[in-house]
């Protein structure tokens, strides 16, 4: 049997709910694979929510079948693009985007502090100092150009 014409999942690949993954960004990458298979460029919402079954792995299908309603929206008969709508804001809130904590950066201490050290090269200050005022918005600009040639 011919795979042409199919989606094979190798971009989105199987979600396991682990190591951070985020559920938005894979139902985007989902939704790509199915929508580039798609004579009509839209995703029926049968076989979205059958691939989701399907690539569900580890955690997630854990989170799938013990959560109540979850196995119910996937396996509706004849689901609705409601139906899908409402798993995909189950599934993006059980598996959310996890944002990394900004380090503070204490800009007067970092500043006061600031100077080149015995044996730093001048180019690597230059870049700490640069990498410095990037965290607070500093931005280093060249010095404007006259368009007009001197004579």
């Amino acid at each position: 049997m011919s795979n042409m014409g199919k989606p094979d999942f190798a971009l989105c690949g199987p979600f396991n709910g682990k190591d951070s993954q985020s559920a938005a960004r894979w139902l985007n990458k989902l939704e790509w694979e199915l929508r580039k298979y798609s004579t009509s460029g839209a995703i029926d919402p049968a076989k979205f929510l059958q691939a989701v079954d399907l690539l569900l792995a580890d955690n997630a299908v854990v989170w799938a079948e013990t959560t109540p309603g979850i196995t119910d929206l996937l396996k509706t008969p004849v689901p609705t693009s409601d139906t899908v709508t409402q798993f995909k804001a189950l599934f993006t809130q059980q598996y959310p985007v996890k944002v990394l904590e900004a380090t503070t950066v204490h800009f007067d201490s970092e500043i006061s502090d600031l100077q080149q050290q015995d044996g730093e090269a001048l180019i690597a200050y230059y870049k700490r100092t640069a990498g410095l005022l990037s965290w607070v918005g500093g931005k280093d600009r060249p010095k404007p150009t006259s368009s007009v040639p001197n004579p």
